[in-house]
């Protein structure tokens, strides 16, 4: 029989006085206990009603039907859905949304020519590959396509909740500076143990990166992962890098910079995969890409300065 999934409980509730335990709500932990730790197996049932021939991936017994019976009611919102819910007895996150016009033909393409899933579906088997290797990503429980005349119509993926977590760069805007070294040591470890194992994140910034409560072991889990994977696509590990570095260029000093691409590197080599001798040539072309589509596109800046072009970047970056 498989182990039962380890949710983290709050370590510092122990030996408190009862009225000093800060409160949370024991119910979805309780239900989630009951999920196992072991890999993800993966089936899928296929459905077909008025809404179209529905497609639906995951592997805890009575989702699948459990989530059909979600989605019906999901497809007939009009506007795209993202908020937490109660799925297979425990607090998940879902998001869901239709697919139209040129983005419905070019996802349709690249189901048959086998290049891909739609987004969400893409995602949830990118989550199950991480998690098979021990990378901490939000638990996917089920991911599924809804497609009428055989073009795809509407997605969603519904993931576990990660409790008391927030994203990167909220923490490092928060964390104390040993915190801060030892999240961004961690984080370096996992990208180039990813990299390694030749799974590229696609788009590694920091607001696609979960930190975890305190009270965890390992703190880093990844998020947003649809467009990368572990299969033959046009994206290099230096994208990754060259995007972490841009769009945490307003959250880290020169030195962290520094020190995350030495765990960067220590961490491809223990794994077997030395980087390239010119990794920081192969991270500032793609830095300067991503730094021209700000230029152009400045609402993807959400409010923060442009970062520095990648001249001002290498030097701090090759500074002794």
């Amino acid at each position: 029989m498989p182990n039962k999934f380890p949710i983290p409980r709050p370590s510092t509730t122990a030996g408190l006085d009862p009225d000093m335990r800060p409160a949370y709500d024991p119910g979805p932990l309780e239900a989630a206990s009951e999920l196992h730790a072991g890999n993800v197996d993966i089936a899928a049932n296929v459905y077909k009603s008025s809404m179209g021939r529905a497609k639906i991936h995951g592997w805890v017994a009575g989702s699948l039907d459990e989530a059909h019976e979600l989605v019906q009611e999901l497809v007939k919102r009009p506007t795209p859905v993202g908020e937490f819910l109660t799925f297979a007895g425990a607090s998940c996150y879902c998001k869901a949304g239709k697919l139209k016009g040129k983005s419905r033909w070019r996802h349709a393409l690249r189901g048959w020519f086998r290049l891909g899933h739609v987004p969400c579906v893409q995602e949830y088997f990118n989550m199950c590959w991480l998690h098979n290797r021990h990378f901490q990503v939000p638990l996917p429980m089920v991911g599924g396509v809804i497609r009428r005349h055989g073009l795809p119509a509407y997605q969603f993926l519904i993931t576990r909740q990660v409790l008391g977590s927030t994203t990167l760069d909220a923490a490092l805007e928060n964390e104390p500076s040993p915190g801060r070294r030892e999240l961004l040591r961690e984080l370096a470890q996992e990208v180039g143990r990813m990299h390694a194992l030749s799974f590229v994140h696609h788009d590694l910034f920091p607001r696609n990166i979960l930190v975890a409560p305190t009270d965890w072991p390992r703190r880093i889990l990844f998020l947003d992962l649809w467009a990368g994977g572990d299969c033959v696509h046009f994206r290099s590990p230096a994208y990754d890098l060259g995007g972490f570095l841009l769009e945490s260029a307003h959250l880290l000093e020169a030195e962290e910079r520094r020190e995350f691409l030495e765990n960067y590197r220590a961490s491809s080599q223990s794994q077997g995969r030395a980087t390239p001798s010119n990794l920081l040539d192969l991270i500032g072309q793609q830095y300067r890409k991503l730094h021209a589509r700000l230029t152009q596109q400045p609402e993807r800046l959400r409010g923060h300065a442009l970062p520095e072009d990648w001249a001002t970047m290498e030097r701090t970056l090759r500074a002794d």
